[in-house]
């Protein structure tokens, strides 16, 4: 017995949620090549992470005379590889943070004055977020902590 031939019309709707669908797995795809990439090229291990003392000094120095993050935050994805991290200043933000990093967005958000060490501690989970520095989640606070003091203590500012 031949079974008819049932051939699915593909209507206009059809054809837009196929797309869409196509899209999010070209979309995971290069995701997850993309992390791939990272975990190969740039994992570092918490305690290879902080960068040697020339390069804590010049980003520190950067720090002092910059009114913006940009320029320390691009030398330091410089050195590590990586994607800029991008901060903004937000006067709406919660009042019981000093900052917040959405990994999300790859963004950071801070209040108007903000200390060194909490711009180096944000730093810190946006290279967890991009798979350079691998911690475990629970010891990340932690961890963001250590980072941005030993960074600053190879700058000789503690």
């Amino acid at each position: 017995m031949n079974k008819p031939n049932r051939r699915k019309i593909i209507t206009q709707k059809n054809w837009l949620d196929l797309q869409r669908k196509l899209d999010n797995l070209e979309w995971q795809l290069s995701f997850i090549r993309d992390n791939m990439q990272t975990r190969t090229k740039n994992y570092l291990r918490f305690d290879e992470c902080v960068p040697p003392t020339s390069v804590c000094k010049d980003v520190v120095s950067m720090m002092d005379g910059m009114k913006t993050y940009t320029g320390f935050i691009g030398k330091l994805a410089d050195y590590y590889g990586c994607a800029i991290m991008q901060a903004y200043v937000d006067i709406n933000l919660d009042p019981k943070y000093n900052a917040v990093y959405y990994a999300d967005r790859k963004t950071t958000y801070t209040k108007p004055t903000v200390s060194k060490s909490t711009i180096l501690h944000e730093f810190f989970h946006h290279l967890v977020a991009l798979h350079i520095v691998v911690c475990e989640k629970e010891d990340e606070e932690k961890k963001a902590d250590v980072y941005a003091r030993t960074f600053l203590v190879r700058a000789g500012e503690e």
